[in-house]
């Protein structure tokens, strides 16, 4: 265990401002997601992601 094993507010904030990115509340970081559950995406093929290198990923 580190500390008293509880969070630090510090860690509190951080947690808290990335779950505003990750669920898109946050507008200016928008960009940064990618929907996977997106339904009109039927074959793996057509569902790859391009990473920021320009390589497609599955």
């Amino acid at each position: 265990m580190i500390g008293a094993g509880k969070r630090s507010p510090i860690t509190a904030k951080i947690q808290k401002k990335f779950f505003e990115v990750v669920n898109g509340k946050v507008k200016k970081n928008k960009a940064w997601l990618a929907n996977v559950a997106d339904k009109k995406s039927t074959s793996r093929k057509s569902a790859a992601v391009k990473s920021t290198s320009g390589e497609k990923k599955a």
